[in-house]
Formats: C-alpha cells, sequence, structure tokens
C-alpha cells in the first residue's frame, strides 16, 4: 500500500515536471531545494525512480547548478573533485 501511494505521489510529481525545467516552470524556487533533497533519498530506500525518467533529469539538472554543488561539498554530500566537474 505505501508503495502505491509512493508511485502516485511520484507519478504527480513527474507530470508536473514534464515539460518544464523546475517544479513551477522554468524559475528554480524554495520547492525545488525541497523536492531534490526529498527526491535523493531514493537511494536510501531503495526506491527505483526508472519508471519516472524525468525525476532522474530533475534530479541531474537541479545537482548540476553551481550553488546546490556548493552546498552539497560543504554538507559532505559531494567531493570536491565532483563538485568541478
Amino acid at each position: 500500500m505505501v508503495k502505491e501511494t509512493l508511485a502516485k505521489r511520484l507519478e504527480f510529481v513527474a507530470t508536473r515536471l514534464d515539460g518544464g525545467a523546475y517544479i513551477a516552470g522554468d524559475d528554480f524556487t524554495v520547492a525545488d531545494a525541497y523536492l531534490f533533497t526529498v527526491l535523493r533519498w531514493h537511494t536510501f530506500v531503495a526506491i527505483d525512480l526508472a519508471p519516472w525518467p524525468v525525476l532522474s533529469d530533475y534530479l541531474a539538472r537541479v545537482a548540476a547548478r553551481p550553488p546546490v554543488r556548493q552546498a552539497m561539498t560543504e554538507e559532505g554530500l559531494i567531493r570536491k573533485a565532483q563538485a568541478s566537474s
């Protein structure tokens, strides 16, 4: 039941992101910062995002933003070498 509910939520988010760069359109907002954080938890809770490639694309797009890379480096989530690539 939990996985089905989560799949519905992920489908909703994927639909919102389809055709747009960020959750509210072309501009990065605080909602994107939060969504990015929550979606990154998929690796820790073993949720496969393969059914929603738009979510994987979103994660990569947000992670490529220089301020996000800087924050992730400062928090120890990525190494400095990864941050500059």
